[in-house]
């Protein structure tokens, strides 16, 4: 389910230009050890829930699938394999 408000393709662009390199707030600064610390104990013992991690294993194939096909795009041809001869 989609949270907040939905924004047009306009707005983000605009959002996203307002953040950009050194207007971001956090350009240049680095998180302190014990933020580190808070972030990593926070997380610590969670596990994804099964939709989580179906998403990400998802994701996770389609990248592999683009970096196959970058390396061996000769072997492809119309997502099908060519047998080579």
């Amino acid at each position: 389910m989609p949270r907040g408000i939905p924004r047009s393709e306009e707005t983000k662009a605009k959002i996203r230009a307002a953040n950009l390199g050194d207007k971001n707030p956090m350009f240049g600064k680095h998180h302190l050890e014990d933020t580190i610390l808070k972030i990593r104990l926070k997380a610590t013992g969670k596990r994804p829930s099964e939709e989580t991690r179906l998403r990400m294993r998802n994701s996770r194939i389609k990248y592999i699938d683009t970096q196959i096909v970058k390396i061996f795009g000769w072997m492809f041809a119309d997502d099908k394999w060519n047998v080579m001869r």
